[in-house]
């Protein structure tokens, strides 16, 4: 996880690591904030159309406060992809950090297997 214990090491406190901007892996994950922020726009849209069709709102007004509640700060979606699973970063990824991803998958993938076949699943 992203979360390292305090350099004082009592553990109380916990440290966040950030990304490196510019980094392969910032570059994913700038990709994915677009995908989010995407997908919170077309939400936005899709409840001003319904709403449109009930009663009569202004756009601009509804639309810019909705925006604002359904964008998130960097560093939250930073938390949230630090979170994701390898599977679910790799279509943001190119490059040595997909190749990576690729590898880290394929031998969580065969460690599965072979933990399965000792066990006789």
């Amino acid at each position: 996880m992203s979360w390292k214990n305090s350099p004082s090491g009592t553990g109380r406190r916990a440290v966040f690591k950030r990304l490196v901007v510019g980094s392969p892996v910032h570059d994913a994950f700038m990709r994915w904030v677009q995908n989010q922020y995407i997908r919170n726009i077309r939400f936005v849209n899709e409840v001003i159309e319904n709403a449109n069709r009930e009663m009569a709102l202004k756009d601009d007004i509804v639309c810019r406060v909705l925006l604002e509640k359904v964008a998130s700060p960097l560093i939250y979606l930073e938390m949230d992809w630090h979170n994701l699973s390898d599977k679910e970063k790799i279509p943001f990824a190119r490059g040595a950090y997909a190749e990576q991803l690729t590898r880290r998958i394929q031998e969580a993938n065969r460690t599965v297997n072979q933990a399965q076949s000792e066990t006789n699943w």
